[in-house]
């Protein structure tokens, strides 16, 4: 069995003024997928979505890069994530496959 190898890193940071809730959780997706050595863009994985919790990642992660932070609730749940084999985030076009 492999290890899956999209991971979601979870931080809380304290809000920097002061207010009544709870210390702000926030995550972010970071795609640890290879970036293809060889320049095919055919071998490397996109990370195309991502659900935690109740956190939707709608931006598209490149192969060794990280995404943007978002903020959520505390939790350990599994995160879901759609993957897109060979296809480039900075296209205007939809993936051809979606894993």
């Amino acid at each position: 069995m492999t290890r899956p190898l999209v991971s979601l890193a979870v931080a809380s940071i304290s809000l920097l003024v002061g207010c009544e809730t709870e210390d702000a959780t926030m995550a972010v997706v970071d795609n640890a997928y290879p970036v293809a050595s060889d320049g095919g863009a055919t071998t490397e994985i996109t990370v195309y979505k991502v659900w935690w919790r109740t956190t939707l990642f709608l931006d598209a992660v490149a192969p060794g890069a990280e995404g943007a932070t978002e903020r959520t609730v505390p939790a350990t749940d599994t995160a879901y994530a759609v993957l897109a084999p060979g296809w480039d985030p900075s296209s205007p076009h939809p993936p051809a496959v979606l894993l």
